[in-house]
């Protein structure tokens, strides 16, 4: 079984691998107060252990979100809050009433075999009338990513 890691616990001298995107997609939400939230997550980097081969590493760049609201929880434009104001704002959990969680694929170059990453949001949190620059409500996520590494490669060899 493959061993993923932060790879801030790699060895510093780590192996970049080059990696082909399989299949990427966008995480839906859909809220219980009418909002859809968009959430999608993007692989920069597959690292590897040169000592243990079977241990990898990953780096992605933040989640990417992005609201569509009716009008009626639309407000006041450009009330965001600043970055350092996030961690204190009045809010309230919204319900998931249906999602979409697919896996994102990733062939490492090296060896065929094939990462699987997912994105799992475990809360949305409302923000209390704050707006982004478009009127859209605000809304904090908690997330974390699935991953998994495929033990063999899924490709064939043409062999007689």
């Amino acid at each position: 079984m493959s061993n993923v890691e932060n790879p801030n616990t790699l060895p510093d001298e780590f192996e970049d691998v080059d990696f082909e995107i399989v299949e990427e997609d966008w995480n839906t939400y859909e809220l219980s107060d009418g909002v859809i939230v968009r959430a999608r997550t993007i692989l920069k980097k597959i690292l590897v252990d040169p000592i243990n081969p079977n241990k990898y590493g990953f780096d992605t760049v933040p989640i990417i979100l992005t609201v569509v609201a009716p009008l009626a929880n639309r407000g006041e434009k450009n009330n965001a809050p600043a970055a350092e104001e996030y961690n204190t704002l009045p809010n309230y959990e919204i319900k998931v009433s249906k999602n979409h969680e697919p896996f994102n694929s990733y062939r490492i170059l090296k060896n065929g075999q094939v990462m699987k990453l997912k994105l799992v949001i475990t809360k949305i949190s409302r923000v209390i009338d704050r707006f982004d620059a478009n009127g859209l409500p605000i809304y904090l996520v908690n997330s974390g990513p699935m991953i998994h590494i495929e033990k063999e490669s899924t490709t064939q060899s043409g062999g007689q």
